[in-house]
């Protein structure tokens, strides 16, 4: 029995094959419609800072409409694939984990990946059509994010320098453009930081009588960290999206600054963000003393860590900022002399 089975399989596997151009696919627009031009829009400012992580998404273009033509499609084989046309520049090193390959742009240290629905294009689906007439609506949609892919120098980037793009359906006896894609207008993008100098701070002459026990402190004095000569601060990702003519923003991040202040000394009490006293090798320094650094609503700064500036940022080109901290003296022992009582911290600035 078992040769008669075989020889069964096989003439089931050439009626199969026999059939295959029975299914042959056609699919084409219904009368009169057209492949349509999905236009985005590139539109305004950003500020990316240079601490601003790579990978970063710092503008989104999403186009986005409900269908507007028509296909008609025969049974058989219905791939569809959304693909690049035009590559004005080439692939970056920087491969999104969701996007997918980053091609360059005309500003160093922008990238852009075209996708949809969490897929970066080219993106093929393969389908069949099982009814003897499928109607098909194309979805109309697709976004556009420009990425941080290295450091940014200030530019404009422009929607020429951005890839063109389709969505084609592909069978076995016709092939067909259901739409194509490109960005237009302009994106500028600002890159730079303040300016800032160092703080000189006199915390007075005191007598050992003004501190007398372990824990107290002289009276506070401001320190003023002044930021200037400041970027406007657009936003470090901003969101744009067009619906056939109708264009409106879809989203804004703001900018911040934070800040850290690290002792160039040793710190004596971290709890109290309290940093040990400086010798310069000449003169005595005090004993039992240390320097306490705080801001206007607290009393320890933390030292070593990133906090918010809580600065509101503006979109004023060239603006002044204020950081305002405070120190004191602190007695952080019983036996302690007097002397030289000078300490040195820096204050690092993150831009975001």
């Amino acid at each position: 029995m078992n040769p008669i089975l075989l020889a069964a399989r096989v003439v089931l596997a050439m009626m199969l094959l026999a059939s295959a151009p029975v299914w042959a696919q056609n699919c084409r627009l219904v009368d009169g419609d057209r492949p349509l031009v999905n236009i985005a829009n590139l539109n305004g400012s950003i500020t990316v800072g240079p601490d601003v992580p790579v990978g970063t998404e710092i503008f989104r273009a999403t186009y986005y409409a409900g269908p507007a033509n028509q296909i008609t499609c025969s049974p058989g084989r219905m791939d569809r694939i959304r693909q690049y046309t035009s590559l004005p520049h080439r692939a970056s090193d920087f491969v999104h984990p969701t996007y997918g390959t980053v091609y360059e742009t005309n500003v160093p240290g922008v990238g852009v990946a075209v996708w949809f629905s969490g897929r970066g294009f080219p993106i093929l689906t393969e389908d069949e059509v099982i009814e003897p007439i499928l109607l098909l609506w194309p979805v109309q949609s697709y976004d556009v994010s420009l990425i941080k892919i290295g450091p940014i120098n200030a530019g404009t980037v422009t929607g020429a320098s951005l890839p063109q793009f389709e969505y084609r359906m592909s069978g076995v006896n016709r092939n067909v453009l259901l739409w194509s894609g490109r960005v237009q207008g302009s994106l500028n993008i600002v890159s730079r930081t303040c300016s800032t100098s160092d703080v000189p701070v006199d915390l007075g002459v005191h007598q050992m009588s003004e501190i007398p026990v372990v824990g107290s402190t002289t009276g506070w004095v401001n320190v003023p960290v002044v930021l200037r000569d400041c970027p406007a601060f657009f936003g470090r990702y901003r969101g744009h999206l067009t619906t056939g003519t109708v264009q409106t923003a879809n989203g804004r991040v703001d900018n911040r600054i934070r800040y850290r202040v690290d002792p160039v000394t040793a710190v004596a009490d971290r709890t109290r963000s309290v940093m040990a006293l400086q010798d310069d090798g000449v003169n005595m320094t005090a004993t039992g003393i240390g320097i306490q650094i705080g801001t206007q609503t607290q009393d320890s700064i933390g030292f070593n860590a990133m906090r918010d500036s809580g600065l509101a940022l503006t979109e004023t080109n060239n603006a002044q900022y204020t950081i305002m901290l405070r120190a004191r003296y602190y007695r952080l022992a019983a036996a302690a002399a007097s002397g030289q009582a000078n300490g040195a911290a820096t204050i690092t600035l993150e831009y975001n």
